[in-house]
């Protein structure tokens, strides 16, 4: 248990989180957050993958509805999205880990235990982060 909830924190706090805000330096915010909204869809592909779950019909049926659903929002910017995309799309796919651990967690302890052993997992790698952008000298870390 406690190692999926530290597997959890590590890649909902210090790996998505960065991602997204780092593609905020190569795109719009909208574009971004349209594109981390595929996490559902990745999830559902994974859990088929990995936990062997069989989705009923109308849940494949509603996922290609929600992607073609962000292709309809990103279709006039699409063509000039290019490798900046990478980002938001990493944000995406790890959330959608996280996701899968919570389900491969889930019933190991309670909720409010799993949230706290998540954050508390990802504490360390922040406080790392910050102390090394106060001593780096760059002002806007």
């Amino acid at each position: 248990m406690c190692r999926l909830n530290t597997e959890k924190g590590y890649c909902s706090r210090f790996k998505a989180l960065p991602c997204f805000f780092v593609g905020l330096d190569y795109m719009p915010l909208a574009e971004a957050t349209v594109i981390s909204f595929t996490s559902p869809i990745i999830a559902a592909i994974l859990s088929a993958i990995f936990l062997r779950e069989i989705a009923p019909r109308y849940a494949w049926v509603a996922t290609v509805l929600a992607f073609m659903g962000v292709v309809a929002v990103m279709q006039p910017n699409a063509a000039h999205l290019g490798i900046s995309a990478f980002f938001p799309l990493a944000t995406a796919t790890l959330m959608a880990i996280m996701i899968i651990f919570n389900r491969m967690a889930a019933g190991s302890a309670g909720l409010i235990l799993m949230q706290f052993l998540m954050s508390a997992a990802a504490v360390p790698f922040l406080i790392a982060i910050k102390i090394t952008g106060h001593f780096s000298g760059v002002k806007a870390l």
